[in-house]
């Protein structure tokens, strides 16, 4: 069996690596309780595996492919508590999770929201800003975009969280940062992480619901996954739907990516089955090296992060 780096060297934070997983969950459609149960599962071998951060699939405490189901206020109400559950599950573990899931803002409309949770809290709470309403997609049907609103805080059981999508999370111990966008957002001219990595994000993680069709997956890859991890000099890490989500009207495959400053490291084809996790290392020190040895990303930045500055929330890990 090959080795990884931290086989080799178990202190590989110490070295400037981060180890990163994508999990694609085997989904039951709109069951809220077993999906948070799969998550958990999920999480505590990536736990085992020694992964600092797991990201998710989009909506994955529901699933993507309810419809108009995401309308109902019981299944509003369940993610919430799934939510809630999720983190009293994971609360003993070191693993930094992203997950997906609807919420409800204060005008009651739906956001479509990646949760960051580490030792059963919830970090932030950041929302897609860009939302797909052609073809097969019809997302503004049950969602608001995040792009150009106002956000404050919001309560989650009592505790504080904060809501927005010019959010980065620092990581102390082993000193990176990281951002989220989720799946439409990444295609766009100007991503979310490319701002978030102007303000200093070494990680973009991508909580996706893509279906397959020919070619897709040369897409993902060719034009927007590795393409963006070299814009950014970043990690970027996709994870989509897997093939649990699959109805008569789409199918999902559960294709997963990461890359590294425009170079693939690893990557899970679609439709190999779900319920697996893609785990690789990336080496933050030299994403760091590379942004120094290069003044123009240092003149970008600057100027990008000064007229769109992102807040920074920090956690020990």
């Amino acid at each position: 069996m090959k080795k990884t780096i931290r086989d080799i060297l178990p202190d590989i934070n110490e070295l400037g690596y981060v180890r990163v997983a994508g999990a694609v969950p085997v989904t039951t459609i709109g069951d809220v309780e077993r999906n948070v149960a799969e998550h958990y599962r999920l999480a505590k071998q990536a736990e085992e595996q020694q992964v600092d951060i797991v990201c998710f699939p989009e909506l994955g405490l529901t699933s993507y492919s309810i419809k108009d189901t995401f309308l109902r206020e019981q299944l509003i109400r369940d993610a919430r508590q799934g939510l809630r559950e999720y983190c009293e599950l994971t609360e003993d573990l070191r693993v930094i999770s992203i997950v997906g899931l609807p919420w409800r803002d204060v005008s009651d409309r739906l956001l479509n929201v990646a949760a960051v949770i580490k030792d059963g809290y919830v970090l932030a709470l950041i929302p897609k800003s860009y939302l797909p309403n052609y073809n097969e997609f019809e997302e503004e049907r049950w969602f608001l975009a995040a792009l150009g609103l106002q956000f404050a805080n919001v309560d989650f059981y009592g505790q504080s969280v904060p809501l927005g999508t010019d959010i980065l999370i620092d990581c102390v111990g082993i000193d990176c940062s990281f951002g989220v966008e989720i799946c439409e957002d990444g295609w766009m001219p100007i991503p979310p992480s490319c701002l978030g990595a102007a303000n200093g994000a070494h990680l973009y993680f991508n909580l996706s619901a893509s279906p397959e069709k020919i070619g897709s997956d040369k897409y993902r890859r060719d034009y927007v996954v590795n393409p963006q991890s070299a814009r950014c000099v970043s990690g970027y890490i996709y994870v989509s739907a897997g093939q649990s989500e699959s109805t008569t009207g789409v199918v999902f495959g559960g294709h997963t990516l990461i890359s590294e400053n425009g170079s693939l490291i690893v990557e899970k084809q679609p439709l190999t089955g779900d319920g697996e996790l893609l785990v690789t290392d990336i080496d933050i020190d030299k994403l760091r090296a590379e942004r120094r040895r290069s003044n123009t990303w240092g003149h970008s930045a600057k100027f990008w992060s000064a007229h769109f500055p992102y807040r920074r929330f920090s956690t020990v890990i």
